[in-house]
């Protein structure tokens, strides 16, 4: 135990007083990235005030925490908030388990469970240590100890001075109110942050920021002075002992690899060998590529976890075994990646046809990211390293949440289904069978939140940009514009979003360039009439 666990305790009551300040009532923005920030700062200074040296490792997981947790302020996308939001949680985690070790490089999968276990133990065991005697490094008591009681006493009677004072207090308030207007006017505002009215609200923020304060501070105790150091895993020792027969393994893998090669023929000669070979079969092109996409991505995750599982409980006591798994096994994954290429390409055919939507892109990003890990997996096969899998996977889960971070998905939507309507679908889509589709899909582009803005403004002043498709960005802005120019006032600092700062910028500062589309409000809302039909302008205000 430290010699100084106050500060243990007050770095914790800190950070979960910030919980409070930062996110009461208040939706995350600025907030959550400051606040990751305070938590980092707070344990790699227990650590320096302790005279610990984290892992080297650590401080990649600190920068990518920060990374993960500016995402929340640098974008108003849904799944990249809370992905983000989910992935930072995790990170410090992480963090907090294997501060001192940098153990997490050498994680298996099944090494995250118990790290993760004694981590949350020691949030509810270790904040008792706080208020035991204080100990040097050595275990002896702590030559300070008498001087922390002087100081725990003299803190009482400050309290019990408070206590006595307060009748005073009030007496004398009271008084100099009635003899000073200026002083009574002074003290009203002073009491009006002390609302009695919310007493029993003030308690329960009370309560749990003192809870978060016990959990913070058993994780603090726990990064920086762990009850017992973690060692390295080892790399030949498995959790559990392999059972299954080789036969066994070898008869699943054979079967579930003749199977995938025939899918995998068909694949070649109907959907890679073009139009002609599809509609023989009495399919369009988009009929085909729209069928049994989700089922294919969905064929992927389950081979791989069929070959982590038979990797782990299947006797391999030979060498002929042992190569002939890794040959079953490279090939079932060689065949799980052309069906990625394929589950690919049926994606790029079917936002060809029918444009881009969020959905999509994610998946686009998540298929790029699974065939990367499967190659990853083919590799330490072929070495025989297959303990670093659970390094590839966390890489690669870290991979996925940054690069929806970085990848403006809102903004490249926009762009990408307007350039598809200024090209004109239909020669591209009458070529494949597709239904022609010449139109920008508004109440799909109404539903993009503040990310697009930038992107929709550019597109609008683009020379050259067709009339239909300028109508339709003008009325779209111009509902945008109207909406920000009813909002009430700006949200609290906490909830600062530097994107959605730069679409409200914009749109003020250029809103004249769309000024000929009149908002109006009638029984169905507020609409823009473009060519004739009315567009809505209410979609924008849920999805911001």
């Amino acid at each position: 135990m430290s010699h100084s666990p106050w500060r243990y305790g007050l770095a914790a009551l800190i950070v979960a007083w910030l919980i409070d300040l930062f996110f009461w009532q208040t939706p995350p923005g600025v907030s959550f990235f400051l606040w990751t920030i305070f938590v980092l700062a707070a344990g790699f200074m227990l650590a320096r005030l302790e005279s610990i040296r984290p892992s080297p490792w650590s401080y990649p997981v600190a920068a990518t925490s920060v990374m993960l947790s500016s995402f929340i302020f640098l974008r108003t996308d849904f799944m990249t908030r809370s992905l983000s939001f989910i992935l930072t949680i995790g990170s410090l985690a992480l963090l907090a388990a294997t501060f001192r070790t940098g153990n997490w490089v050498a994680y298996r999968i099944w090494d995250y469970i118990p790290a993760f276990l004694k981590l949350a133990g020691a949030a509810l065991i270790r904040p008792a240590e706080l208020f035991k005697t204080p100990l040097t490094p050595d275990g002896t008591p702590a030559p300070n100890r008498e001087s922390l009681r002087r100081g725990s006493r003299s803190l009482g009677r400050v309290l019990v001075g408070l206590l006595l004072a307060l009748p005073l207090l009030a007496i004398f308030g009271a008084l100099l109110s009635s003899a000073d207007p200026i002083f009574s006017n002074s003290l009203s505002a002073f009491l009006s942050g002390f609302n009695l009215n919310r007493l029993g609200e003030y308690i329960f923020r009370l309560f749990y920021i003192l809870i978060f304060a016990f959990i913070f501070s058993g994780v603090y105790l726990h990064a920086v002075r762990p009850s017992k150091e973690e060692t390295r895993p080892d790399p030949s020792k498995q959790w559990l002992a392999p059972f299954l027969g080789w036969i066994e393994a070898g008869v699943v893998l054979g079967l579930v690899d003749l199977m995938f090669a025939i899918f995998v023929g068909i694949q070649f000669w109907y959907f890679f060998g073009g139009q002609a070979n599809i509609s023989t079969s009495g399919y369009t092109f988009a009929e085909y590529a729209r069928m049994g996409f989700f089922e294919l991505l969905a064929v992927a995750v389950i081979s791989l976890l069929t070959y982590l599982g038979l990797a782990t409980i299947t006797r391999r006591e030979t060498p002929l075994q042992r190569r002939g798994f890794t040959v079953l096994s490279i090939f079932l994954m060689a065949m799980v990646l052309v069906m990625l290429v394929s589950a690919f390409q049926r994606l790029l055919l079917y936002e060809s046809a029918y444009g881009f939507t969020q959905l999509r892109v994610y998946t686009h990003i998540f298929i790029i990211w699974l065939g990367l890990l499967l190659a990853a997996a083919v590799i330490f096969e072929l070495l025989q390293r297959r303990q670093h899998f659970g390094l590839a996977l966390l890489l690669t889960v870290l991979g996925f949440g940054l690069t929806l971070g970085f990848y403006n998905t809102e903004g490249e939507i926009a762009q990408q289904n307007i350039a598809r309507a200024r090209a004109g679908a239909t020669e591209v889509a009458g070529d494949m069978g597709i239904p022609p589709s010449l139109s920008l899909d508004a109440t799909y582009l109404g539903s993009l939140g503040s990310d697009a803005v930038p992107a929709l403004v550019d597109e609008f002043r683009r020379p050259g940009q067709p009339p239909a498709i300028r109508d339709i960005l003008g009325a779209d802005l111009a509902c945008r514009s109207h909406l920000l120019e009813q909002s009430q006032g700006f949200p609290a600092w906490q909830s600062f979003n530097l994107s959605r700062n730069t679409a409200d910028n914009l749109l003020r500062q250029a809103q004249g360039e769309w000024s000929a589309y009149k908002v109006t409000s009638g029984d169905q809302g507020l609409s823009v009439t473009v060519n004739g039909a009315a567009q809505p302008c209410d979609l924008h205000l849920i999805m911001e």
